[in-house]
């Protein structure tokens, strides 16, 4: 029995002495006694894999690279750890999950936290650090008890304390003698070890380690007494291995562990033997700039570099994408000048969570074979969300959201293309809930509003993809599982087993395989060893789920919650699939082979040295109270940020040819980085170090752009980048010019160029429409209706999206303003369809109108959108918010009718399509016909001692005003197109040759009043019916407003409409109102004409430019439905906004009385 010592620097070739001894054991005695090569976890592969590739060993069988962990299992599986199961980390977490849901009325703290993600893999860790460190149940009631004597009871730590124990206590009785803990693993073993015949006379060796945790102290004491001889590797500095160090010296973590061994040797009577001191005599030949770096980077203040360090590079980078394209530069250099293997080369990311989605993409772009050294997470798998959605839909039923999730994760027997189909149907039709398994046919309408035919929804009933089809078998699966997994007192068992057919009737297996399959064919071993790994991980998870939990009796949200716990803490470990590629790995968890060249990156102030956080559940501030009942645990954030110094030097020191740190100057979104303090430290030691900086901008011609032309791909991006700049008038190098000649002088590469090269000439454009194709579309006259005109003037191509091509967004089962205006407008129709006379209305009290429309609206409210007012406690509230906005309405109505000589004639008046009237016909220049189709929603006709006057109204849902300038450029036709077509065929509405009087806006809002303090009732109405008021154009003099509101006196504003009558007795504009001689309404109507023409012509010559208008802030892209279809950028060459100009009332008319003076739209990029 004895134990020996390896000491020595980094570097100094500890592993390679460990390597060769075991070597040279193997070769003089291939059958002794056995050889244990003890490492950590995540080292075990590659010490294997270098201790077979050891020369002259041509295999052996004496040898093994074991972990603790591993160590513990040989030997509890030759002794055997009793009768009791062993559970796995996985299978703790969720038994964890349910002692919490179970003790939930007893927990003090825990209870409101378990909701919380991970919250069950933070218990798991805090339970297995109280067992590694041997802190027993009684320690943690002894601790809580003396906490409460000192009136201590409700702080944190104490509460905490209390969950502990009755978690711990539940944990243990369900434990009981059934169940092995596995943090009971090395525990048990150590026991055994000094009677397994894998110790007895063997010589171990220990590698790698930084320290140990409690429980394999005792691993090793038992090792140390069992075995022959143990060999123990660390990396301490000999000088400094015979004097206490302090917490803030670089090796005291690993002068803590040789320290603690020491006596512990003592107390076993275990022979030291003389260390075994390394040096760099016997080591390979390290650069001298890294020799100094080893040496120097923890000492302060630190010896200066005599001058240049050649092997070692200080990179400053725009961002980290630079940062990352500088690397794999660097790395093709490396390997093609300095003939470098990719094995040869490793890259340490202090933050490799951040980086990971930058080096993948990037190096797989350069031709550089990676392998990222981490776990990887499942969450984002397609088969972790089918059993997440599967789980969700048995526990809340079947709504929309989780059946989708789960219908789109391919795993299911339906096409993508079919999911889409059923989905547009579900959405549009509002189905949730039982109805998915209703056993009917689907069947449902879409009834788009009141009084309109229902329609088929494409794809009901056509054979042979119909939807009803498509949706039994999306779900018939499903439903099965849901049905099952509704049964009373179902165990854990029985519903894992419901899970598991679920997955095998989905055919699941067989589809991962055939993924996995595609990963290969496609050159991605890493996602094929995923998809293999998923499934067996998901199988493991069910298998501990129905050993640790099997025969309890659960609900269905119990069990989606232990399951969720389970998939919370699931990831996957996988090993490098190929022998010559680039290990990237952090700082912490990665253990590099030895390198010849070492790429630092992301050194930031905030990663590297990485801030070591504090314990979820028990705090720093918990561990110091705890310490006072000579509690030890783990150290604490305080320490950890300490030893992160040794994590620091062994980044620095893993390479031996060349060495390059960089940092970013900025993250992916431009907010600015501090560089880590090392930056500092290394600046000092390298006074002649020539820092580099790696921006975005194109590289110089020459050597620098050579070094960034690694392949053809990246020589044509960065062409392309030279001739956007030459498109932009600026010159460019001859070089470049050189480098397009080698592209395009062999086909090969000219047809990879022509694919980059051609987007210099993408101009998105839609152009023009050739004349057989207008034809297609417009047969005869163009019909049209004022809403398309108006779409056609904001941007051509909205409306050839949406008027030509027929383009809708998805219809949704919701009430939007559409349909909410379109309740309103019925409303109104059918309120003076009771009437004998408007004028009754004027009788009517507020009791009366209110009982008068709740009728209207009890009515109508089932007959819009397949009942949607009455689909939900929203829908039955905005229900009654329209039922206040409509009373609102029909007082204010009255108001009018009492006060106003006009009377309503007629409502909901189509012209057009076969309407009451004609549609408004114009004759085009370009040849041709244009008619014009709407709907009138009110005209209203008023009588003087001297003529008739005509007007006409339009509801609107929200505040409208008639703005001149929209006029002007055609967006805003639609008001004064009613009063056209309405005065075309006055004499069919009137009888008579009635003269217009105007145009009228009529808000049916529930305006929100703003006062300085409380209002009456009457006050209130006062200030309601002002923000009423009808706005738009009128056409005369104070005579028609006083037709309008018979009360307005002189020098007064209307209550009625926003207009007025001065004290001289002119008309009197008020704020969204034009008052306007019947001269200029000539004129306006002759413009309106001119205008109308313009635009259909627009249409008829196939115009559909990507052309939207900019007035101010105002833009036409702002709520259009169409701008994924479209992609217009302001970027693209060829995509300008018509800039427009704000026109003022007066420079209105000016404009077109002469048009001679009209301002000219002009294009505008920016």
């Amino acid at each position: 029995m004895s134990v020996r010592f390896i000491l020595g620097r980094a570097g100094t070739g500890k592993t390679r002495v460990c390597l060769d001894n075991i070597r040279e054991a193997l070769i003089e005695d291939p059958n002794g006694p056995p050889i244990i090569l003890l490492v950590p976890d995540q080292a075990t592969f590659q010490m294997e894999h270098m201790l077979v590739n050891m020369p002259g060993l041509p295999g052996f069988a004496r040898a093994q690279v074991l972990s603790f962990k591993r160590l513990a299992t040989r030997v509890l599986t030759e002794l055997g750890g009793g009768g009791r199961k062993h559970i796995r980390e996985l299978g703790k977490v969720m038994a964890l999950r349910s002692l919490v849901q179970e003790n939930a009325d007893s927990l003090r703290l825990f209870a409101s936290a378990s909701k919380q993600y991970g919250f069950a893999s933070c218990l798991s860790s805090t339970l297995k650090e109280l067992s590694m460190y041997n802190i027993s149940l009684l320690d943690l009631e002894k601790a809580r008890d003396e906490l409460e004597k000192r009136g201590m009871g409700d702080i944190p730590v104490t509460l905490k304390l209390h969950d502990l124990i009755i978690l711990t206590e539940a944990y243990r009785e369900y434990l009981s003698d059934a169940y092995l803990d596995p943090d009971e693993y090395l525990t048990c073993a150590a026991l055994r070890i000094s009677k397994s015949r894998l110790v007895q006379d063997a010589t171990i060796w220990v590698d790698g380690f930084r320290g140990f945790t409690p429980q394999e102290y005792s691993v090793l004491a038992s090792l140390l007494v069992a075995a022959e001889k143990v060999n123990i590797a660390l990396l301490l500095d000999p000088e400094e291995a015979s004097r206490p160090l302090r917490e803030i010296d670089l090796f005291h973590p690993t002068w803590e562990t040789y320290d603690y061994l020491s006596k512990l040797a003592h107390e076993l009577n275990v022979e030291i033997e003389p260390a075994l001191i390394l040096d760099y005599k016997d080591a390979p030949k390290r650069a001298p700039a890294l020799c100094h770096l080893e040496k120097e980077s923890a000492s302060r203040p630190p010896k200066p570099f005599p001058g240049a360090p050649h092997g070692f590079k200080l990179v400053a980078c725009a961002n980290p994408r630079a940062e990352t394209e500088a690397v794999a530069q660097e790395i093709l250099r490396l390997a093609r000048e300095d003939g470098m293997r990719f094995r040869d080369i490793g890259v340490i990311v202090p933050a490799l969570d951040e980086y990971h989605d930058l080096i993948a993409p990037i190096f797989k772009d350069y031709g550089i074979p990676c392998f990222i050294d981490r776990r990887r997470p499942v969450s984002h798998h397609p088969l972790i969300e089918l059993i997440r959605s599967a789980l969700e839909i048995a526990s809340y039923g079947f709504r929309q959201e989780p059946v989708f999730r789960y219908l789109k994760t391919d795993l299911i027997p339906v096409l993508r293309r079919e999911v889409d189909m059923l989905e547009n149907y579900v959405l549009a039709h509002g189905i949730q809930g039982a109805l998915w398994l209703d056993t009917n046919p689907w069947t449902f309408r879409r009834a788009y509003g009141l009084g309109e035919p229902e329609e088929a929804f494409p794809g009901d009933g056509e054979a042979p993809v119909s939807i009803d089809d498509i949706r039994r078998r999306a779900t018939g699966d499903l439903i099965a599982f849901y049905r099952e997994m509704q049964r009373r007192n179902i165990s854990v068992r029985d519903m894992a087993t419901a899970l598991f057919e679920l997955l095998m009737s989905l055919g699941v297996s067989e589809r991962l395989d055939k993924w996995r399959k595609e990963c290969i064919d496609s050159g991605d071993p890493e996602g094929a060893r995923e998809n293999e790994q998923v499934w067996n991980a998901i199988i493991n998870l069910l298998d501990e789920v129905v050993q640790v939990l099997g025969d309890k009796s659960t609900s269905c949200k119990e069990f989606a919650e232990i399951i969720e716990a389970g998939l919370e803490s699931l990831t996957l470990g996988l090993i490098p699939p190929a022998l010559d590629q680039v290990i990237v790995g952090s700082t912490d968890r990665s253990r590099h082979p030895p390198l010849r060249a070492a790429f630092l990156i992301g050194a930031t102030y905030d990663a590297f040295p990485r801030r070591a956080p504090e314990d979820t559940v028990l705090t720093d501030r918990d561990r110091m109270r705890l310490g006072e009942f000579s509690l030890t645990l783990a150290p604490d954030s305080r320490l950890s940020q300490f030893h992160e110094q040794y994590n620091v030097y062994v980044a620095l020191t893993r390479a031996w040819d060349f060495f390059q740190i960089s940092y970013p100057l900025a993250d992916g979104e431009g907010k600015a980085k501090r560089p880590s303090q090392v930056i500092g430290q290394i600046r000092e030691l390298f006074p002649d170090l020539e820092e580099e900086f790696k921006g975005v901008d194109l590289p110089a011609p020459g050597e620098e752009a050579l070094d960034g032309i690694t392949s053809e791909k990246k020589a044509s991006a960065l062409l392309s980048r030279v001739f956007q700049r030459r498109q932009r008038g600026q010159d460019i190098d001859g070089f470049w010019l050189d480098v397009y000649e080698w592209l395009v002088s062999e086909p090969g590469r000219r047809k990879d160029a022509a694919f980059v090269l051609g987007s210099l000439g993408f101009a998105n454009d839609a152009g023009r429409l050739s004349k057989p194709v207008i034809e297609s579309f417009v047969q005869g006259p163009l019909r049209t209706s004022v809403t398309r005109l108006e779409t056609f003037a904001s941007c051509p191509f909205a409306h050839f999206a949406g008027s030509i091509l027929g383009l809708e967004e998805r219809e949704l089962y919701k009430l939007e303003p559409p349909g909410m205006g379109m309740f309103m407008h019925e409303a109104m129709s059918i309120l003076f369809s009771r009437l004998d006379d408007s004028k009754q209305l004027a009788e009517m009290g507020p009791d009366e109108i209110a009982t008068l429309v709740s009728e209207i609206v009890e009515e109508l409210a089932p007959r819009l959108q397949n009942e949607i007012l009455m689909s939900s406690a929203r829908y039955r509230y905005m229900t009654r918010v329209l039922r206040r906005i409509l009373r609102n309405s029909v007082t204010a109505l009255a108001e009018h009718e009492r006060h106003s000589l006009f009377r309503p004639i007629g409502h909901e008046i189509i012209f057009g399509s076969s309407g009451h009237l004609p549609a408004l016909t114009l004759r085009l220049e370009t040849g041709g016909n244009a008619a014009i189709r709407g709907r009138i929603d009110r005209v209203d006709i008023a009588e003087s001692e001297d003529s008739c006057y005509l007007r006409v109204i339009d509801y609107k849902s929200s505040t409208h005003k008639l703005r001149l300038s929209d006029v002007y450029y055609g967006l805003a036709l639609q008001l004064l197109v009613y009063l056209l077509a309405a005065m075309e065929n006055r004499e069919r509405l009137t009888k008579t040759k009635a003269r217009p009087a105007g145009a009228l806006y009529f808000p049916m809002t529930d305006p929100i009043i703003l006062a300085k303090g409380p209002l009456d009732d009457d006050e209130l109405e006062k200030q309601r019916m002002k923000r009423l008021r009808m706005n738009g154009i009128i056409v005369g003099g104070a005579d028609v407003i006083r037709l309008m509101d018979s009360k307005v006196e002189a020098g007064e504003q209307s209550d009625l409409v926003a207009a007025g009558v001065t004290k001289t007795g002119r008309p009197k504009r008020g704020s969204g109102a034009c008052v306007v001689e019947p001269e200029k309404y000539e004129m306006l109507s002759k413009f309106l004409n001119s205008k109308l023409k313009e635009l259909a012509q627009g249409i008829q010559s196939g115009e559909i430019g990507i052309k939207p208008y900019k007035r101010g802030n105002a833009r036409a892209c702002t709520f259009c439905s169409y701008k994924p279809v479209c992609g217009f950028d302001i970027l693209i060459p060829g995509n300008q906004y018509r800039s427009q100009r704000n026109l003022k009332d007066d420079e209105f008319w000016s404009i077109i009385q002469d048009p001679g003076c009209a301002p000219g739209e002009k294009g505008e990029r920016a």
